[in-house]
This record gives structure tokens, C-alpha cells and sequence, in this order.
């Protein structure tokens, strides 16, 4: 937030999470891989996290305030990890490749499942992933449409940690006066166009990829004094108009 006032949008979100990875990596192109191979997910984030605290103006809602800062970024690990299981399992492969369609349907889904379940009990310890059967499939298919799109699946995720009381789900539930039913997606297509790579990063170096992201972001995100100090420089970069959204 270099112009110091208080607000940040989706665009300076985006730009701010690649700044800061590309100086936290050391490597303007490493950087950039991580942060393109992820961005998918950051929206999802932002959304969450921008009515996270109490409106303070007519704005407050339509971008993350300083005060909901430290949560926008525990919540893009979260939704980042989720993403990549998401892509896991979209077009039955690691990473995010040109069989994928940004939807998962319900036979990925089934030829997915044990890896969803291995990821819940290993690098991607989620409620719901652990939990992951056939029938998970109807209860993220929130509109009946025979395929599960990204917001779906994080839903799904985000319903199992609230409901769970676990410490994401506290931090997901903040702001939240009851936890709504998954949006309903759009009727799928019948024929999904073939979809481009948007990640250069090869499927081997998933583990990698994600364990950079999160271990930037929660070197961000700890509440102790010194990270305040972090916090408050990554602010000022990631809203360069300092309007404060």
C-alpha cells in the first residue's frame, strides 16, 4: 500500500504476491513461475477475505482493508494448496496442463480419489480431502451439473474446516454470519475448448512449487511483532496507488 490508504484490489493483490515472491525467492523468473502456476486461486482468496472484517465505509467490502491483510494471506495458502489438489485431479494430471478444463467431472473425480485422500493426509492436510469418497462428488456439485468447478471444490473444503473448528476453519469463518451453500456454477458446456498451459513449471516440481508459495506466505502471516513489520512493508508494495484498497 505505498500511497498509505488502507485498501487493496484483486489487481495489487496479484501484483503484490509476484513482487514479493520474485524478491522472497531471490529469482525474477522463479518467482514468476510460482505466482503464474497458482494465480487461478488468488481470486478466491481476495473474495473471502475482503468482507472478512466489520465495513468500516462503502468500500470496505469491495477490497481487503489493512486490518483483514494478515488474513488474505493465510488465506491464499489455503486456497492455493486447495487449487493445486483441484488441478491434481482436473484432466487426471499434476499441475495445471492442456488436458485441463477447469472443471472436474465425475469420472477424473473417481480416478482421482486416492490421490485427493494421500494429499488430505500428507501435503494438503484438509478436513474433506482426508474424508474424500465417491459421494463427495454430489455434495460439491452444488447446482447438479454433472462437473465441479473451482469455486465448488473450495466450498466444499472451506465447509469441512468451519464446521470442524479447526484453526483454518476459525480463520475462514471470520466474518462469516453463516455459512452459505456453495455458489451455484453455470450449466456446463458441451464441449470444453482445450486449455493452455499457465504454468511453466513441470509436474515434478508440484511439491516444490507449492511448498515455496506457502512458506512465503507464512512467513507473512505469523502474528508476532517482527512479521508485523514484514506485513506492513508488503503492504505499502502491494498497493502502489495508496489509496488504500
Amino acid at each position: 500500500d505505498p500511497n498509505g490508504n488502507g485498501y487493496l484490489s484483486l489487481a495489487e493483490v496479484d501484483l503484490g504476491v509476484k513482487m514479493t515472491l520474485q524478491s522472497f525467492l531471490k529469482d525474477a523468473g522463479a518467482g514468476e513461475a510460482v505466482w503464474r502456476r497458482f494465480r487461478p486461486s488468488f481470486i478466491r482468496a481476495f473474495n473471502d477475505a475482503k468482507d472478512a472484517a466489520a465495513a468500516a465505509s462503502s468500500l470496505s467490502d469491495d477490497y481487503v482493508t489493512k486490518g483483514e491483510f494478515r488474513l488474505l494471506l493465510s488465506y491464499l495458502g489455503y486456497y492455493a494448496t486447495w487449487f493445486e489438489v483441484f488441478a491434481m485431479v482436473d484432466g487426471c494430471s499434476d499441475g495445471t496442463t492442456a488436458t485441463d478444463d477447469r472443471r472436474i467431472s465425475r469420472e477424473e473425480w473417481e480416478e482421482g480419489i486416492e490421490k485427493v485422500v494421500a494429499a488430505g493426509l500428507s501435503w494438503a492436510p484438509y478436513v474433506a480431502l482426508r474424508s474424500a469418497t465417491s459421494a463427495s462428488f454430489d455434495e460439491m456439485d452444488s447446482n447438479g451439473g454433472g462437473y465441479v468447478l473451482l469455486i465448488e471444490f473450495c466450498a466444499w473444503l472451506k465447509a469441512a474446516e468451519v464446521e470442524a473448528a479447526t484453526p483454518a476453519g476459525l480463520a475462514l469463518a471470520a466474518g462469516d454470519e453463516q455459512l452459505a451453500a456453495p455458489p451455484a456454477a453455470p450449466a456446463p458446456k458441451p464441449a470444453a475448448k482445450e486449455a493452455k498451459p499457465i504454468s511453466t513449471i513441470s509436474p515434478a516440481g508440484t511439491a516444490q512449487a507449492l511448498s515455496e508459495l506457502t512458506t512465503f506466505l507464512r512467513a507473512f502471516a505469523f502474528a508476532a511483532p517482527s512479521e508485523a513489520v514484514r506485513r506492513e512493508e508488503a503492504w505499502r508494495l502491494w498497493d502502489p496507488n495508496g489509496n488504500g484498497y
